[in-house]
């Protein structure tokens, strides 16, 4: 008995002389507002990082390295963010490639994903983008007293035709 009490001691012991302490989270993805086709980098580190392994998951799936969605270090980057590609929760994983610690993973982060803004305001200063879903063809219309402003938008947010009318008050 005294034996495996020595024995289990100088394993305690011999981890706190060598440090190696459990990996711990000291950046995690955080949930962001991005438009599509615009770029977003979502962040993830843990220490102590030596021999750490990173990759990232999408709604549980790994994601495999692209030139459009690619790691950059223990980073998620993405060039181009796509409304139907990169909908649901990111998650990343640090795994330890000594073996000396288990892997973990990092809480989720989401992605809101934008539109293109359509048109801005054209009597006033703008207070912010108008964001509109386009589903397959829609005719958009804005106004303000004395102007309206109409569009035929097709599904890829290309404009088909602009329409601008005065109103006479």
């Amino acid at each position: 008995m005294f034996i495996l009490i020595s024995a289990l001691l100088m394993c305690l012991l011999c981890g706190v002389v060598q440090g190696k302490e459990e990996p711990y989270f000291v950046k995690t993805p955080k949930d962001v507002d991005v438009v599509t086709g615009n770029s977003v980098t979502l962040q993830c580190e843990v220490t102590p990082d030596s021999g750490m392994r990173y990759y990232w998951e999408l709604n549980g799936s790994k994601i495999a390295n692209t030139t459009r969605r690619h790691q950059q270090g223990s980073n998620l980057h993405i060039t181009r963010v796509d409304r139907e590609k990169d909908s649901g929760q990111f998650t990343c994983i640090a795994e330890d490639t000594t073996g000396q610690a288990t892997a973990i993973t990092s809480s989720p982060a989401t992605i809101n994903i934008q539109c293109q803004p359509l048109y801005q305001s054209l009597t006033q200063p703008a207070k912010g983008p108008l964001y509109v879903q386009i589903e397959k063809t829609a005719f958009a219309s804005f106004s303000r007293p004395g102007l309206t402003y109409s569009s035929l938008v097709q599904e890829n947010n290309s404009i088909v035709d602009r329409f601008l009318s005065r109103s006479s008050n």
